[in-house]
């Protein structure tokens, strides 16, 4: 009888566990089949990054540069000596690291090789997060979100935000294990931090703090406090590089921007907020116009380049109705369901790049696993969870929490500082992945829960039950 009650009381254990699982695995089917069987109409930019990334990595275009300047689907990248133009990022790194192949051979590179790069990655990060012991239903999940068009079609791209998603999972995969970081796996995370700084010119400097928490989760306290040093010295660091000080040290892209497109076009006095700034009220006309749609003199680059981004963070702090905008806006943008559209020129009948941005066709199919974000009340919702994870959560689900909420909150405030308001959605993709994978922790948490309720209620009762059918 024993026996017959021990066997019935392992089966309940094993079906009730089993239960979470064949709920993920049929929730990521539903999610996965519309993203997988819809009609995305996006661009891929493979020369977004052609000063930041391609230069810098010897890399440029194989067809005649007046027509492929143009072109947003570029299978085929020419090598050549680095160029000293242009501006040095960690995206440079996994360029490189692409080129080698082709280099070796003496031909040219070709986009399969970077997305093979970074499947390459993220096996890398499953084999490790496995033997780590993070969740199956986890590991899923972030399988499943990569379904996204507008998450993937960034792993056939030069535009940085590939390896930052990759970051990003990473860190939140191991946030998750169930095994301390020891060792050689202890190094990840910087790892993962270098990869991280490769998304935007302008925030390799910043999102670094995301990766903090991680310095935290130690089965040494010597190995512990040595990572925590390491980490708050390079964030340290690299935040008053970001702050400290002006000049040219950004793009003249983004001095424009994050000041035009920034406190110029949120702000009630627009000639106000630039006197503030340091900026000569005679310009106050490009307040709103993107840098690509008028001329920028010489004298207003040079008035940018000396407001730095304390000045701007300054500006925000004494201006909190702009700095609500701002956030509104990103609110806005993070919550647009549709996929985005990462822009195509056209070319007229003589063949001449038509210098439009308008997509020639609209996007047929919404972001299905993102659709949570644009529910009414999705941004509450989210916070609650959050609020409710970090309260109640294990000590591993709060770090995940940690690493997930600094990178939504870092990637907004980066992206505003950065360029303003220009571009929000694409300057917000990796903020929104963390978003959609925080969205999904605090789901599997509650059906965790809510498989632990039924056990509670219910088991007793099957327990009693096979006892009474055995006896």
């Amino acid at each position: 009888m024993e026996v017959d009650d021990s066997r019935a009381r392992s089966a309940a254990r094993r079906a009730s566990a089993a239960l979470p699982w064949i709920a993920w695995v049929g929730l990521s089917a539903v999610l996965l089949g519309p993203s997988v069987l819809g009609r995305p109409t996006l661009g891929v930019a493979d020369n977004g990054d052609y000063w930041r990334v391609l230069l810098p990595a010897g890399l440029d275009y194989a067809a005649p540069r007046e027509r492929s300047l143009q072109r947003f689907v570029e299978p085929r990248w020419a090598l050549r000596a680095p160029a000293e133009e242009g501006w040095l990022s960690s995206a440079s790194v996994v360029a490189w690291t692409a080129r080698l192949p082709s280099a070796a051979l003496g031909v040219d590179l070709f986009l399969w090789q970077l997305t093979a790069l970074y499947l390459a990655l993220l096996g890398v990060m499953l084999a490790l997060a496995q033997r780590a012991e993070v969740p199956d239903a986890w590991l899923t999940l972030g399988v499943v979100v990569f379904a996204d068009p507008e998450v993937a079609l960034h792993l056939a791209s030069f535009y940085a935000v590939g390896p930052a998603l990759l970051a990003v999972l990473g860190a939140a995969w191991l946030a998750l294990a169930r095994r301390p970081l020891t060792g050689w796996r202890a190094l990840t995370p910087l790892c993962a931090l270098a990869i991280f700084g490769a998304f935007s010119q302008q925030s390799q400097v910043l999102l670094p703090v995301a990766m903090l928490p991680l310095a935290l989760r130690s089965s040494s306290g010597r190995g512990r406090v040595a990572r925590a040093a390491l980490l708050v010295t390079v964030t340290l660091l690299a935040s008053l590089h970001y702050f400290a000080g002006s000049g040219h040290r950004f793009p003249a892209i983004n001095d424009y921007h994050a000041v035009f497109l920034g406190p110029a076009r949120l702000s009630d006095s627009p000639p106000e907020a630039l006197s503030e700034l340091g900026i000569s009220a005679r310009f106050v006309d490009h307040a709103g116009v993107p840098y690509f749609r008028t001329d920028v003199p010489p004298a207003l680059e040079r008035e940018l380049a000396e407001v730095s981004r304390a000045d701007l963070v300054g500006w925000y702090l004494s201006h909190p109705s702009s700095a609500l905008r701002a956030l509104d806006r990103a609110r806005r943008a993070l919550s647009d369901p549709r996929p985005l559209w990462l822009g195509s020129h056209g070319y007229t009948a003589e063949g001449s790049p038509s210098g439009t941005w308008d997509p020639p066709v609209r996007p047929r199919a919404l972001r299905v696993i993102t659709l949570h974000r644009a529910w009414p009340w999705g941004g509450l919702i989210w916070l609650v969870a959050m609020a409710w994870l970090l309260w109640r959560g294990r000590r591993e689900v709060r770090l995940a929490v940690g690493i997930l909420l600094s990178t939504v909150g870092l990637g907004i405030a980066v992206a505003i500082l950065g360029d303003g308001t220009f571009s929000l959605r694409r300057h917000l993709l990796v903020a929104g992945l963390a978003w959609d994978l925080s969205f999904a922790l605090a789901s599997w948490q509650l059906v965790l829960a809510a498989g632990a309720a039924t056990r509670a209620r219910w088991g007793g009762v099957w327990s009693r039950r096979s006892r009474s059918s055995a006896s």
